[in-house]
């Protein structure tokens, strides 16, 4: 519980991303106006000029359609909760999130300290990625995929959820790399000898996972928007889809790349096809673009816990000195106003500005930066349109 407690109040964080305030937005409108925002109804210059790349016109359409179900959901919980509900909703989901690496490392390794040492490092990797926004049910949605293979089941569940991960996020294409992660491993520990799971019934998910999420406003196009985004330039420029830094001050994300990467080189005789395939797949994830870090923050500490030869044993003592650090983190991190920040930071944001346009009923054409055009689409429509913001739905 106090573990638990520590996690949501270590996520629930001031409501300060940019781009919170137009995916806010775009869920009233949705609920609202019974359709998808297609064309753009919040800025002026989304349809003007031509592509600034090639597929510019399919990136705009998936940026504005992809999310729908995940808006919807975070609109719902501001109008029956208020501020204070959307940053508990956050921390609820980056603490699942953490709890779930740590469920599976205890499974795993049978120690509880391990299971808890492993949600704590997952938590230390996610703190960059506490922000309102659709990619929070990607992560979560991994962490359930992971944690259904990893009892063996029920393996109906994945294509159910597939269908809502494929409305809420573009990543949902993930589901399909760990669902074929465990099967691959399945088959190759089957023709090596080694025991396993059945193979069959997992390829049978997968087809069913693809199958099902080709049920959504875009289809199966992600891989071409990906490879769209490769050719903006604005993208590219974003920290979010740039390379992480693997030299220098060590941080959370290199140092448990690297340990667990020397955990499984020590162990390699023991280490499953299965576990291989994963590191592999999110470690190439995760060196592709920083939004991707939590992957590798979720699985490395399962790895760690799984294939660590050495570990020591625990006094007894450790049970009542573990709850005393944990509650002192929580009664120091509600102290100092770190933990459950349950509040809009509205202070860094032109409210001053946008109530005043709206007082003076001012509806010309407004210029304003990239960083505030999703604040200003949540204050000021319909009576105003923006000129640029986070969904970069023009380039030109």
């Amino acid at each position: 519980m106090l573990g638990a407690l520590c996690l949501l109040g270590l996520f629930s964080t001031e409501i300060a991303d940019t781009d919170f305030w137009w995916h806010l937005k775009t869920g009233q409108y949705i609920v609202e106006q019974h359709t998808l925002p297609v064309p753009d109804p919040f800025s002026y210059t989304a349809d003007h000029g031509g592509p600034a790349y090639p597929d510019e016109e399919l990136v705009r359409r998936f940026n504005l359609t992809h999310e729908w179900l995940a808006q919807v959901i975070w609109y719902a919980v501001y109008r029956a909760a208020g501020w204070g509900g959307v940053a508990l909703f956050k921390a609820s989901l980056l603490a699942a999130f953490c709890g779930l690496c740590g469920w599976i490392a205890f499974r795993r390794s049978g120690e509880f300290y391990w299971g808890l040492a492993a949600a704590g490092a997952c938590a230390a990797g996610c703190l960059l990625f506490s922000a309102d926004r659709p990619l929070l049910l990607t992560l979560l949605f991994v962490a359930v995929f992971v944690a259904v293979l990893e009892r063996g089941g029920p393996l109906w569940l994945l294509p159910a959820l597939s269908l809502g991960w494929a409305n809420s996020h573009g990543g949902f294409f993930l589901g399909w790399v760990v669902v074929g992660a465990y099967a691959a491993g399945a088959t190759v520990a089957a023709r090596v000898g080694r025991p396993g799971p059945a193979s069959r019934p997992l390829w049978l998910a997968l087809a069913a996972c693809v199958t099902i999420s080709a049920l959504n406003p875009n289809h199966v196009r992600i891989f071409q928007v990906l490879l769209a985004y490769r050719q903006s330039y604005l993208t590219q420029t974003l920290i979010e889809w740039t390379r992480p830094y693997l030299w220098g001050p060590p941080y959370a994300f290199d140092i448990l790349l690297y340990a667990s990467a020397a955990v499984l080189l020590l162990a390699w005789r023991r280490v499953s096809y299965t576990d291989w395939f994963l590191f592999g797949l999110f470690t190439a994830a995760s060196l592709a673009a920083f939004r991707n870090i939590p992957l590798t923050a979720f699985l490395a500490p399962i790895l760690i816990a799984t294939y660590l030869p050495w570990k020591p044993r625990l006094p007894r003592a450790t049970g009542f000195v573990v709850a005393a650090a944990l509650a002192g983190v929580l009664g120091t991190g509600i102290a100092q106003g770190q933990f459950f920040q349950l509040r809009a930071a509205l202070w860094k944001f032109p409210e001053g500005a946008a109530r005043f346009l709206l007082e003076h009923r001012v509806a010309e054409p407004m210029f304003n930066t990239y960083e505030y055009g999703g604040y200003l689409i949540w204050r000021l429509w319909p009576q105003q349109k923006v000129f640029i913001d986070g969904r970069a739905l023009n380039e030109t």
